[in-house]
């Protein structure tokens, strides 16, 4: 039994195959691991001082008693302040070391015309050794790179 393609089924195998050839590529996709490693990267870059402080609140606090409570009723800025700077430094170590995550990632709005996306998604930062965490909801643009080389590029918004 011999199988004959119609015009029709062949034109689309051809049109199919010529859009693979090419290397067609979908746009942007705001959940795509390039992305959220960008995203990521901007964060770090710039590190939202505001988060890091919320994370880290809980843990301060914590420490503050600690210390009014090894230094007395008295509270002497001599037992006071060694241990204020201290804190200060562990402080300034916890926004160097904190990680950071994206998720309930999604598309807020597609241009039509430049492919570009708006997305929306929650950032979380964890502080090491259980100092605390925060999140915040962020928004950011991706546009696809028309110059040579392509790829994309990522302007983060809303993080305060």
């Amino acid at each position: 039994m011999k199988t004959t393609l119609s015009i029709c089924q062949k034109l689309f195998f051809c049109a199919v195959g010529l859009l693979m050839l090419c290397g067609f590529e979908a746009g942007p996709d705001c959940k795509s691991d390039d992305i959220k490693r960008t995203v990521i990267g901007i964060v770090k870059q710039h590190p939202p001082e505001h988060l890091l402080t919320v994370a880290g609140d809980a843990w301060s606090a914590k420490q503050k008693e600690d210390i009014e409570k090894e230094c007395g009723k008295t509270y002497t800025e001599e037992c006071t302040r060694p241990a204020l700077e201290t804190l200060a430094q562990k402080q300034l170590q916890m926004g160097q070391a904190a990680t950071y995550n994206i998720d309930n990632i999604r598309m807020t709005d597609k241009n039509e015309t430049t492919g570009a996306v708006s997305c929306a998604a929650v950032l979380h930062v964890v502080l090491p050794e259980y100092w605390g965490s925060a999140d915040e909801p962020i928004t950011y643009l991706v546009e696809k790179y028309l110059g040579k080389g392509g790829g994309f590029n990522v302007t983060l918004h809303g993080l305060h």
